[in-house]
């Protein structure tokens, strides 16, 4: 029996994609078959539904995801190379070793999003007052400061207010959000043993 998948808007609910389930395909392989086979449609998955989908080892590369919601969904090893995530709500997807090289994440929801091993590229996040860098190797930039994450733990209000008369403001705002992508994207180097 032939089965079919559709993906949705979440908005409005309009399909935005059909797709023929191969039969005897894996349960945990048929979200990841229907957007890998809507890309190669290009198919437009703005504003998608895909709360929760198992895209684990996804060919998502150059997808435009623009307002997808992919909250909790599993992300792990997915190529996104290029993707257009902006306004993507990504709220406690597991990105776990994905290609977020290019991938545009602007005004992405990352919060709880578990970044460990996407570390192809820097963290860029835009639409804040200044823009934040995050790098692998436990840096952190806010407008033109850039210390180490650490440092960053450590400042106190007086040293954020000495950064700029509305620094103190934004850090009280940010802070938590901008510190918990920290502890998600940077990790130490491990020393090898020989």
């Amino acid at each position: 029996m032939t089965q079919n998948l559709e993906i949705k808007n979440r908005w409005t609910g309009e399909v935005l994609f059909t797709c023929e389930i191969p039969e005897g395909m894996e349960s945990g392989m048929i979200a990841r078959h229907v957007a890998e086979a809507a890309i190669a449609a290009d198919a437009n998955l703005r504003d998608a539904d895909l709360r929760g989908a198992d895209l684990s080892g996804a060919n998502l590369r150059g997808a435009d995801l623009r307002g997808a919601d992919l909250s909790g969904a599993n992300l792990r090893g997915a190529n996104l190379r290029g993707a257009n995530l902006r306004g993507a709500n990504l709220r406690d997807a597991d990105l776990y070793g994905a290609n977020l090289r290019d991938a545009d994440l602007y005004g992405a929801n990352l919060s709880g999003a578990d970044l460990y091993g996407a570390k192809a590229a820097p963290l860029v996040v835009y639409g804040l007052r200044w823009d934040v860098v995050i790098s692998g190797a436990g840096e952190m930039r806010i407008g033109c400061q850039e210390h180490s994450i650490e440092a960053w733990k450590e400042f106190n209000d007086e040293r954020i207010s000495s950064m700029d008369s509305n620094a103190l403001d934004f850090w009280n705002q940010h802070k938590t959000m901008l510190l918990n992508m920290c502890d998600s994207y940077v990790h130490p180097v491990e020393e090898s043993t020989t």
